[in-house]
């Protein structure tokens, strides 16, 4: 099994990777930090 992280901001660039490691890896993870950013709503 072939698993992968992806740090995702909620933005058109990590959100595009989670797209291309959702059609290659058999597992994926996205993993995002709340640290009180404006863009908090997209997380």
């Amino acid at each position: 099994m072939k698993e992968s992280i992806v740090l995702y901001s909620g933005g058109i660039d990590s959100t595009t990777a989670l797209y291309w490691a959702c059609n290659r890896f058999d597992k994926v993870n996205a993993l995002s930090i709340d640290y009180g950013q404006r863009h908090r709503i997209e997380l």
